[in-house]
């Protein structure tokens, strides 16, 4: 009997800023979703995002704030979107790999949670993450990919949605 060949979903994971434009509406969020799962694509949220959006539900600065964190963590699955975790011992692993990113100012120090997103897609195999946020979009796709590299996680692309939308 042959070994039957069972192939992995390609992953697209979303940045804690596109579910908040989901919450609100923002047709480019709805579209680009629409657009991943129409090229093959399964959307996903990471732990962190999951637990960012926890954060905003109960302590968000306003109350706009909290009501679309609600919502997106209400509607996320409504919205074809899948959310992630990962294994205890990864979790150790992205908090080491997290403090290369910070020490080799990869990212800013305040971005860390940007950075366990960022690790926890290279464990899952994301093939890309998908954010409006300025500090990884310019930060080095390559030099943060190194450090994934030596961790042995997956290589991510960061990209701003309109690279998909405009497709």
């Amino acid at each position: 009997m042959a070994a039957q060949i069972v192939s992995r979903p390609k992953l697209a994971a979303l940045d804690t800023n596109i579910l908040f434009h989901l919450a609100e509406n923002y047709a480019p969020a709805h579209n680009l979703v629409r657009r991943l799962v129409r090229s093959g694509f399964t959307p996903i949220v990471t732990q962190t995002v999951v637990q960012e959006l926890g954060f905003f539900a109960t302590d968000g600065d306003s109350a706009k704030k909290r009501a679309a964190a609600t919502c997106a963590l209400v509607s996320m699955r409504s919205w074809g979107i899948q959310p992630s975790g990962l294994k205890p011992v990864g979790n150790g692993i992205c908090e080491i790999a997290a403090n290369v990113i910070l020490s080799r100012e990869l990212l800013p120090e305040t971005e860390r949670n940007d950075a366990y997103i960022l690790i926890e897609c290279g464990f899952l195999a994301v093939a890309m993450l998908l954010t409006w946020d300025s500090h990884l979009l310019d930060a080095s796709n390559e030099s943060l990919n190194e450090v994934l590299k030596s961790f042995d996680l997956h290589p991510v692309q960061i990209l701003h949605p309109e690279v998909i939308l405009r497709d």
